[in-house]
Protein backbone atom coordinates (compact mmCIF):
# COMPACT_ATOMS: atom_id res chain seq x y z
CA UNK A 1 0.00 0.00 0.00
CA UNK A 2 1.27 3.75 -0.68
CA UNK A 3 0.47 6.01 1.94
CA UNK A 4 0.76 9.53 1.13
CA UNK A 5 0.26 11.56 4.41
CA UNK A 6 0.94 15.44 3.88
CA UNK A 7 0.87 17.55 6.73
CA UNK A 8 0.70 21.55 6.31
CA UNK A 9 1.07 24.33 8.13
CA UNK A 10 0.00 27.07 5.55
CA UNK A 11 1.55 31.02 5.83
CA UNK A 12 -1.49 33.72 5.86
CA UNK A 13 -1.36 37.67 6.17
CA UNK A 14 -1.64 38.64 9.76
CA UNK A 15 -3.55 34.95 11.53
CA UNK A 16 -0.98 32.48 12.93
CA UNK A 17 -0.36 28.84 10.95
CA UNK A 18 -2.74 26.59 9.80
CA UNK A 19 -2.77 22.84 9.84
CA UNK A 20 -4.20 20.08 7.83
CA UNK A 21 -3.44 16.31 8.13
CA UNK A 22 -5.05 14.00 5.36
CA UNK A 23 -4.35 10.30 4.42
CA UNK A 24 -4.69 8.79 0.43
CA UNK A 25 -4.37 4.94 -0.04
CA UNK A 26 -2.25 4.15 -2.97
CA UNK A 27 -0.16 1.40 -4.40
CA UNK A 28 3.49 1.57 -3.84
CA UNK A 29 5.63 2.52 -1.03
CA UNK A 30 5.38 4.83 1.77
CA UNK A 31 5.87 9.36 0.84
CA UNK A 32 5.55 11.71 3.49
CA UNK A 33 6.41 15.20 2.39
CA UNK A 34 7.88 17.49 4.96
CA UNK A 35 6.38 21.08 4.54
CA UNK A 36 7.70 22.05 7.71
CA UNK A 37 9.05 25.38 5.55
CA UNK A 38 5.38 26.37 5.84
CA UNK A 39 5.04 26.51 9.62
CA UNK A 40 8.70 28.79 10.06
CA UNK A 41 7.02 31.30 7.31
CA UNK A 42 3.83 31.37 9.33
CA UNK A 43 6.25 32.31 12.33
CA UNK A 44 7.87 34.74 10.55
CA UNK A 45 4.64 36.12 9.13
CA UNK A 46 3.08 36.31 12.58
CA UNK A 47 6.14 37.83 14.27
CA UNK A 48 6.51 40.66 11.73
CA UNK A 49 2.65 41.34 12.11
CA UNK A 50 2.89 41.44 15.29
CA UNK A 51 5.69 43.71 15.55
CA UNK A 52 3.85 46.38 13.51
CA UNK A 53 0.80 46.50 15.26
CA UNK A 54 3.03 47.86 18.38
CA UNK A 55 3.99 50.16 16.13
CA UNK A 56 0.57 51.51 14.90
CA UNK A 57 -0.42 51.35 18.30
CA UNK A 58 2.42 53.32 19.18
CA UNK A 59 2.16 55.77 16.48
CA UNK A 60 -1.42 56.17 18.12
CA UNK A 61 -0.07 57.02 21.28
CA UNK A 62 2.26 59.42 19.95
CA UNK A 63 -0.14 61.07 18.19
CA UNK A 64 -2.81 61.11 21.25
CA UNK A 65 0.40 62.76 23.31
CA UNK A 66 0.88 65.67 20.68
CA UNK A 67 -2.10 66.32 19.79
CA UNK A 68 -3.38 66.25 23.75
CA UNK A 69 -0.60 65.70 25.84
CA UNK A 70 -1.82 62.89 27.29
CA UNK A 71 0.09 60.11 29.30
CA UNK A 72 3.75 61.62 29.41
CA UNK A 73 6.17 60.77 31.76
CA UNK A 74 9.21 63.00 31.62
CA UNK A 75 10.30 65.66 28.26
CA UNK A 76 13.82 66.51 27.77
CA UNK A 77 14.88 69.00 25.02
CA UNK A 78 12.55 67.74 22.27
CA UNK A 79 12.53 63.90 23.26
CA UNK A 80 9.17 62.63 25.17
CA UNK A 81 9.02 59.42 27.14
CA UNK A 82 5.47 58.14 27.59
CA UNK A 83 5.30 55.45 30.42
CA UNK A 84 2.78 52.32 28.67
CA UNK A 85 3.17 50.17 31.00
CA UNK A 86 5.29 48.90 34.00
CA UNK A 87 8.07 47.08 31.36
CA UNK A 88 7.37 49.18 28.18
CA UNK A 89 8.30 53.17 26.93
CA UNK A 90 7.77 54.80 24.47
CA UNK A 91 9.96 57.61 23.08
CA UNK A 92 8.98 60.06 20.47
CA UNK A 93 11.55 62.26 18.57
CA UNK A 94 10.85 65.11 18.09
CA UNK A 95 8.14 66.18 20.39
CA UNK A 96 5.84 68.64 18.55
CA UNK A 97 3.46 68.48 15.42
CA UNK A 98 6.24 68.20 12.57
CA UNK A 99 7.40 65.52 10.83
CA UNK A 100 8.94 62.80 10.51
CA UNK A 101 9.41 61.31 13.52
CA UNK A 102 11.67 58.59 15.23
CA UNK A 103 10.09 55.95 17.57
CA UNK A 104 11.52 53.90 20.01
CA UNK A 105 9.06 51.16 21.83
CA UNK A 106 11.35 49.93 24.39
CA UNK A 107 10.53 46.38 26.25
CA UNK A 108 13.13 46.05 28.48
CA UNK A 109 15.84 43.33 29.25
CA UNK A 110 13.59 40.77 30.29
CA UNK A 111 10.29 39.16 29.61
CA UNK A 112 7.93 41.61 29.32
CA UNK A 113 3.90 41.37 28.68
CA UNK A 114 1.66 44.18 27.76
CA UNK A 115 -1.46 44.59 29.95
CA UNK A 116 -3.83 43.39 29.44
CA UNK A 117 -1.97 40.42 28.47
CA UNK A 118 -1.42 39.26 25.26
CA UNK A 119 0.38 36.34 25.81
CA UNK A 120 3.49 37.00 24.36
CA UNK A 121 6.91 37.69 25.63
CA UNK A 122 8.52 40.36 24.24
CA UNK A 123 12.01 42.17 24.95
CA UNK A 124 14.47 44.78 23.04
CA UNK A 125 13.03 47.38 20.90
CA UNK A 126 11.16 48.17 18.27
CA UNK A 127 12.66 51.28 16.13
CA UNK A 128 10.31 52.90 13.47
CA UNK A 129 10.85 56.18 11.42
CA UNK A 130 7.86 57.45 10.28
CA UNK A 131 7.34 60.12 7.80
CA UNK A 132 3.25 61.08 8.35
CA UNK A 133 0.90 60.07 9.88
CA UNK A 134 -0.40 56.58 8.82
CA UNK A 135 -3.81 57.87 7.48
CA UNK A 136 -1.84 60.51 5.80
CA UNK A 137 -1.17 59.45 1.46
CA UNK A 138 2.77 59.10 0.95
CA UNK A 139 3.82 58.62 4.66
CA UNK A 140 5.90 56.41 4.64
CA UNK A 141 6.76 53.85 8.07
CA UNK A 142 10.17 51.99 8.30
CA UNK A 143 10.72 49.29 11.25
CA UNK A 144 13.18 47.79 12.72
CA UNK A 145 15.10 46.26 15.25
CA UNK A 146 17.31 46.70 18.38
CA UNK A 147 17.78 42.91 20.31
CA UNK A 148 14.45 42.54 19.93
CA UNK A 149 12.57 39.15 20.50
CA UNK A 150 8.98 37.83 21.05
CA UNK A 151 8.64 34.44 22.71
CA UNK A 152 12.43 33.76 22.71
CA UNK A 153 12.36 34.10 18.65
CA UNK A 154 15.17 36.80 17.60
CA UNK A 155 13.83 39.17 15.14
CA UNK A 156 15.81 41.04 12.88
CA UNK A 157 15.29 42.72 9.52
CA UNK A 158 13.33 46.07 8.00
CA UNK A 159 9.85 46.42 7.06
CA UNK A 160 8.55 49.71 4.92
CA UNK A 161 5.12 50.36 4.98
CA UNK A 162 4.03 53.01 2.15
CA UNK A 163 0.29 54.56 2.12
CA UNK A 164 0.09 54.72 -1.50
CA UNK A 165 -3.09 56.79 -1.35
CA UNK A 166 -6.93 56.34 -2.46
CA UNK A 167 -7.28 53.64 -5.64
CA UNK A 168 -10.20 54.73 -8.14
CA UNK A 169 -12.78 52.83 -5.69
CA UNK A 170 -11.69 55.29 -2.87
CA UNK A 171 -9.68 52.93 -0.66
CA UNK A 172 -6.75 53.37 0.93
CA UNK A 173 -4.17 51.30 -0.29
CA UNK A 174 -0.55 50.00 1.45
CA UNK A 175 2.53 48.55 0.29
CA UNK A 176 4.17 46.43 2.48
CA UNK A 177 7.94 45.42 2.02
CA UNK A 178 10.07 43.04 4.23
CA UNK A 179 13.38 42.62 3.18
CA UNK A 180 16.09 40.06 4.77
CA UNK A 181 14.37 39.64 7.85
CA UNK A 182 15.75 36.80 10.02
CA UNK A 183 14.26 34.68 12.71
CA UNK A 184 16.77 32.75 15.11
CA UNK A 185 14.49 30.28 17.04
CA UNK A 186 15.17 29.40 20.88
CA UNK A 187 17.51 26.19 22.10
CA UNK A 188 19.09 25.58 18.36
CA UNK A 189 15.80 24.86 16.63
CA UNK A 190 17.65 27.04 13.33
CA UNK A 191 17.22 30.21 11.34
CA UNK A 192 14.21 31.07 9.15
CA UNK A 193 15.49 33.55 6.37
CA UNK A 194 12.16 35.92 4.67
CA UNK A 195 11.03 38.26 2.57
CA UNK A 196 7.42 39.75 1.68
CA UNK A 197 6.20 42.28 -1.09
CA UNK A 198 2.09 42.59 -0.08
CA UNK A 199 -0.17 45.27 -0.94
CA UNK A 200 -2.98 46.01 1.32
CA UNK A 201 -6.48 47.43 0.54
CA UNK A 202 -8.30 48.46 3.36
CA UNK A 203 -11.90 48.49 2.38
CA UNK A 204 -13.73 48.64 5.04
CA UNK A 205 -13.73 50.18 8.43
CA UNK A 206 -11.71 53.08 7.89
CA UNK A 207 -14.48 55.44 9.24
CA UNK A 208 -14.88 53.96 13.07
CA UNK A 209 -11.46 54.96 14.37
CA UNK A 210 -11.92 54.15 17.65
CA UNK A 211 -13.54 50.60 16.67
CA UNK A 212 -10.80 48.28 14.79
CA UNK A 213 -12.79 44.91 14.41
CA UNK A 214 -14.35 46.13 11.56
CA UNK A 215 -11.18 46.59 9.40
CA UNK A 216 -11.29 44.89 6.35
CA UNK A 217 -8.87 44.23 4.07
CA UNK A 218 -8.14 42.67 0.51
CA UNK A 219 -4.42 41.38 0.58
CA UNK A 220 -2.56 40.68 -2.96
CA UNK A 221 1.49 39.39 -3.28
CA UNK A 222 4.04 37.38 -2.70
CA UNK A 223 6.56 35.87 0.16
CA UNK A 224 9.68 33.77 -0.01
CA UNK A 225 11.84 32.29 2.00
CA UNK A 226 14.57 29.53 3.76
CA UNK A 227 13.08 27.14 6.26
CA UNK A 228 15.35 26.31 9.56
CA UNK A 229 15.78 23.45 7.74
CA UNK A 230 17.33 24.98 4.99
CA UNK A 231 13.89 24.32 2.35
CA UNK A 232 13.46 27.18 -0.07
CA UNK A 233 9.47 28.15 -0.51
CA UNK A 234 7.62 30.81 -2.41
CA UNK A 235 4.30 31.57 -1.46
CA UNK A 236 1.99 33.19 -4.63
CA UNK A 237 -1.15 34.95 -3.76
CA UNK A 238 -3.37 33.90 -6.65
CA UNK A 239 -6.80 35.88 -5.60
CA UNK A 240 -7.14 38.28 -3.07
CA UNK A 241 -6.81 37.49 0.68
CA UNK A 242 -10.07 38.61 2.61
CA UNK A 243 -9.11 39.65 6.02
CA UNK A 244 -11.36 41.44 8.71
CA UNK A 245 -9.62 42.31 11.94
CA UNK A 246 -12.54 40.81 14.11
CA UNK A 247 -12.14 37.45 12.71
CA UNK A 248 -9.21 35.10 13.16
CA UNK A 249 -9.19 33.26 10.08
CA UNK A 250 -9.01 34.27 6.95
CA UNK A 251 -12.13 34.34 4.71
CA UNK A 252 -11.60 33.91 1.37
CA UNK A 253 -8.84 33.94 -1.28
CA UNK A 254 -6.66 31.77 -2.51
CA UNK A 255 -2.57 31.02 -2.62
CA UNK A 256 0.13 28.47 -3.97
CA UNK A 257 2.68 27.47 -1.64
CA UNK A 258 5.78 25.94 -3.59
CA UNK A 259 8.27 24.12 -1.58
CA UNK A 260 11.72 22.95 -2.26
CA UNK A 261 10.88 18.87 -3.21
CA UNK A 262 7.63 19.09 -3.20
CA UNK A 263 4.61 19.52 -5.17
CA UNK A 264 2.54 22.73 -5.65
CA UNK A 265 0.31 23.10 -2.28
CA UNK A 266 -2.94 25.20 -4.03
CA UNK A 267 -5.18 26.42 -0.93
CA UNK A 268 -8.77 27.99 -0.81
CA UNK A 269 -10.02 30.10 1.94
CA UNK A 270 -13.50 29.58 1.16
CA UNK A 271 -16.32 32.35 0.08
CA UNK A 272 -16.03 34.65 2.67
CA UNK A 273 -17.35 33.68 5.60
CA UNK A 274 -16.13 33.83 9.26
CA UNK A 275 -14.90 29.82 10.04
CA UNK A 276 -12.34 28.01 9.78
CA UNK A 277 -12.83 25.80 6.78
CA UNK A 278 -10.29 25.54 4.18
CA UNK A 279 -9.11 23.27 1.42
CA UNK A 280 -5.57 22.24 0.39
CA UNK A 281 -5.22 20.63 -3.24
CA UNK A 282 -2.26 18.78 -4.04
CA UNK A 283 -1.48 16.78 -7.41
CA UNK A 284 -5.27 17.12 -8.27
CA UNK A 285 -6.07 15.63 -4.75
CA UNK A 286 -8.29 17.75 -2.58
CA UNK A 287 -7.57 18.05 1.53
CA UNK A 288 -10.03 19.85 3.32
CA UNK A 289 -8.31 21.02 6.56
CA UNK A 290 -9.13 23.41 9.40
CA UNK A 291 -7.39 26.32 10.35
CA UNK A 292 -6.06 26.99 14.16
Amino acid sequence: MKNKIIYAALAVIIVSSLMFNSCRKDKDEDETYDVSAAGDDALAENVFSDAFAQVKDGMQKAEDTIDGSKGISSIMGDTCIITISPCITLTIIPFDTTWPKNLIIDFGTSNCQQYPPSGRNRRGKILVHCTGRYRTTGSVITTTFDNYYVDDNKVEGTKTVTNTGRNTDSNLVYSIHIIDAVITKPNNAGTIHWNSDREREWINGESTILYPWDDEYLITGTQDGVSANGKSYTIVITSPLNVLVGCRWVRSGTLDLNIQDIPTIAVDYGNGICDPNAVATVNGVSYPFIMN
